[in-house]
């Protein structure tokens, strides 16, 4: 997928951040419809937000934390005609370079005000769209389905609202020092804010990689140059942290034992295969990770990972949506356990279980021969991560959604304390009275 007809050029030695210019975009898991028409369902659209949101950025300022550098990225757009003069491209990108530095000099950068004061009643509690007993429902009436044959997972869930005097921005500085994760974000959205700490990659890409050129595969050697590797993560198997390393490993020991959650577990690995072979060559196809333990601010959860190499035919875009939603928020066969989930749910669930994405712009490379220069373009970089652990902020309102697998031997109970495990960093984010001034 190109963003527009704008191209790169390739300088490895600069060491830019890989996003230096592109879209900065969210997916909501409705969108879905578009893929797949038999999802297609008149549901009740209670957050009134877009399906989805597209922001073009020609200018980046990176941080990085690691390393404690930030670098500014700005794009000279070259003239269509050669002969041009270039000076005027330059002069332009170098004046935006430079007002960015002003900004960034200020003495002093101005935070959200943020009153802290007493909570108000409605600020003290929080609700859910079905409660406690309507999401046992779910369950049930899912394992009716499992038992039944018509899948084997389901993903259902529950939204919780809660009144916040809190600003956004400070929600979501508090959250990144509460649930610090591999995906912290906050959109600025008009009228709302999308504020997230997703533990899980959707899909990335992740260098290139040659495929195979032989005449079996029907790849020319200049098609089998240089691909996108694909990435796709799938979390599933949920358990709390203890108190301790202690109590953490004997937990994990815990989870690691349970036969259902290994099922649940194999299950889903097996469709990240499946998704990623829709798109990559199929000898390729790596399962990297396999029943690792990765510990969160409040849970554990059991982590995969599947890669494969982009066939020629096929474009980053393809390999999304081959992936979307993740099988780890919508269930197995996906196809139905969505129409079964939008069955029982009646609304759109919107943000949730959708992604957070960026695409950056295609890549033009050149490689040296003995007699000139070859030009290649490269499908340019990308990084989605699935929108859970993910608030909606409108209108004073934070809006937070989760959900957890259902199989056969699932019990009710267990089911509903899981959602409220996943979602107890963004509740206390959004009942915090901490003063965020002094915070990074």
């Amino acid at each position: 997928m190109g963003l527009s007809n704008d191209r790169v050029l390739d300088f490895p030695s600069l060491r830019l951040p890989k996003l230096s210019g592109g879209a900065v975009r969210y997916v909501s898991y409705d969108c879905i419809k578009y893929f797949e028409p038999k999802t297609d369902r008149l549901l009740k659209d209670n957050l009134q937000i877009p399906e989805a949101l597209f922001m073009l950025f020609d200018t980046i300022v990176a941080l990085d934390h690691f390393r404690s550098t930030l670098s500014i990225v700005t794009h000279m757009k070259l003239p269509k005609d050669p002969s041009d003069d270039l000076q005027p491209a330059y002069d332009e990108a170098y004046e935006i370079l430079r007002k960015t530095l002003d900004i960034i000099y200020q003495p002093e950068t101005p935070l959200p005000t943020q009153i802290l004061g007493e909570k108000s009643e409605s600020e003290q509690q929080y609700s859910s769209n079905v409660g406690r007993k309507g999401y046992e429902k779910f369950v049930t009436e899912l394992k009716k389905y499992i038992v039944k044959g018509d899948i084997i997972q389901a993903v259902p869930s529950q939204r919780f609202r809660r009144s916040t005097k809190l600003h956004p921005f400070n929600i979501y500085r508090t959250l990144r020092t509460l649930n610090p994760l591999s995906y912290v974000f906050f959109l600025s959205c008009a009228d709302f804010y999308i504020v997230g700490a997703s533990p899980e990659c959707l899909m990335k890409t992740e260098g290139y990689a040659l495929l195979p050129s032989d005449s079996r595969f029907g790849y020319s050697p200049a098609e089998a140059r240089s691909r996108p590797r694909i990435v796709n993560h799938a979390i599933t198997a949920t358990i709390h942290r203890g108190k301790n390393a202690a109590e953490d490993d004997r937990l994990a020991a815990e989870l690691l034992a349970s036969k259902k959650d290994r099922a649940e577990y194999v299950m889903l690995v097996d469709l990240a295969r499946n998704n990623v072979n829709r798109v990559c060559h199929a000898t390729t196809i790596i399962v990297d990770q396999l029943m690792r333990i990765d510990g969160f601010s409040h849970v554990q959860q059991i982590t995969s990972e599947v890669s494969g190499v982009l066939r020629p035919e096929c474009t980053r875009w393809d390999a999304l949506c081959s992936i979307f939603p993740a099988g780890v928020v919508s269930g197995a066969p996906k196809i139905r356990a969505m129409e079964l989930i939008y069955d029982l749910e009646q609304e759109k669930r919107g943000i949730y279980a959708g992604a957070a994405r960026w695409f950056g712009y295609d890549i033009v490379r050149t490689e040296d021969s003995s007699s000139d220069d070859k030009v290649f373009v490269d499908e340019g970089p990308m990084g989605t991560c699935i929108a859970i652990r993910t608030m909606l902020v409108k209108d004073g309102v934070a809006y937070m959604q989760a959900g957890g697998g259902i199989v056969h031997d699932s019990n009710t109970t267990d089911e509903w304390m899981e959602t409220m495990n996943k979602l107890s960093a963004n509740l206390r984010c959004v009942s915090s009275r901490r003063d965020t001034s002094g915070m990074g």
